[in-house]
């Protein structure tokens, strides 16, 4: 990936995972003034440096895809789903849904729920970095089924490479201030975004 790549892949913050990524970033990490780059650091890079351009360079940074995937837990960009309407009666945990009435899921919810995920509400990549001890469709950033984005792919292969190359010359820290999410058409951070950044040495 040359310099105008990768800054195309930092200007694509529209991209969903690429903005609740630098979410979590600045606020996964108690401490303040804490460097956060610690997960990162271990996955980019052992002795020598990589170089990742394709996706496949992400198997040997199992750390990265991890990070992403609990951003995506913890802030999923698409919180809630549209409605679906059901096709037929079905009763789920004692709670009866008729034909024709409208389901909605939320991932905000569901995502953060104690009962399927433990600490829930912790900052864990580590518990995409082992087998899935949870139901199908407990987690759904992307939506699931015949409507799943179809930029799911794509969007975490890009993040994850941008993410990497650029781990591997500046070190993110956490800033005084933790942003706060806010719902518009989809999650992101209330009053823009400050990151502080420093070039490794």
């Amino acid at each position: 990936m040359d310099r105008r790549g990768c800054r195309h892949g930092l200007d694509f913050r529209g991209r969903h995972c690429a903005g609740t990524t630098e979410m979590t970033c600045s606020s996964g990490f108690p401490s303040p003034g804490r460097t956060i780059a610690t997960p990162f650091r271990s996955g980019c890079h052992s002795g020598a440096r990589i170089a990742p351009q394709l996706q496949s360079d992400l198997v040997r940074l199992p750390t990265i895809p991890a990070i992403l995937n609990e951003t995506l837990r913890l802030f999923p960009p698409a919180y809630t789903l549209f409605l679906r309407e059901a096709l037929r009666d079905v009763d789920i945990q004692g709670n009866r849904i008729r034909r024709g009435d409208l389901v909605q899921v939320i991932p905000d919810i569901t995502q953060r729920d104690e009962r399927v995920f433990e600490n829930a509400e912790r900052f864990e990549p580590a518990r995409f970095m082992r087998e899935p001890d949870w139901p199908p469709y407990a987690y759904l950033p992307f939506s699931a089924g015949p409507r799943v984005c179809i930029g799911q792919n794509f969007g975490l292969m890009e993040t994850g490479l941008v993410l990497a190359t650029v781990l591997q010359r500046m070190l993110l820290e956490q800033c005084d201030q933790s942003p706060k999410p806010v719902a518009r058409f989809s999650l992101r951070p209330a009053g823009g975004l400050v990151l502080r950044w420093r070039t490794r040495r």
